[in-house]
């Protein structure tokens, strides 16, 4: 469960990582592979073994999951400004981020 968990997180690193490339300007080609070769490179080498590896850590991983999905949902928001249908998205993303670890590490506030 735990790799499954480590191989969605993946997923999602690719389009956050496009979208912030995106921003800075990156050409599409040059965008794509950087973002692909992130992504591949968070799945092949986690930072944290053990949360991979081990039962313990899969409350770990779960919250990572959470926080790149509640960042993704930021990323790809409708408009420049976080409107109030896309607030309670965060809300929400952020609420399950705290469900499987007691202290995670924190997102960015900014979609508040």
């Amino acid at each position: 469960m735990n790799v499954i968990i480590h191989c969605l997180t993946s997923l999602l690193m690719f389009p956050m990582v496009r979208r912030m490339l995106e921003w800075s300007g990156a050409r599409a080609p040059l965008r794509n592979l950087l973002a692909g070769f992130a992504a591949l490179l968070f799945l092949l080498h986690p930072v944290q073994a053990e949360s991979v590896a081990y039962l313990a850590g899969r409350s770990e991983a779960l919250s990572v999951l959470l926080v790149f999905a509640s960042f993704t949902i930021f990323l790809y928001r409708p408009r420049p400004a976080a409107s109030w249908p896309v607030r309670p998205r965060c809300w929400r993303s952020t609420a399950r981020r705290y469900w499987p670890k007691s202290t995670p590490w924190c997102c960015p506030r900014c979609c508040f």
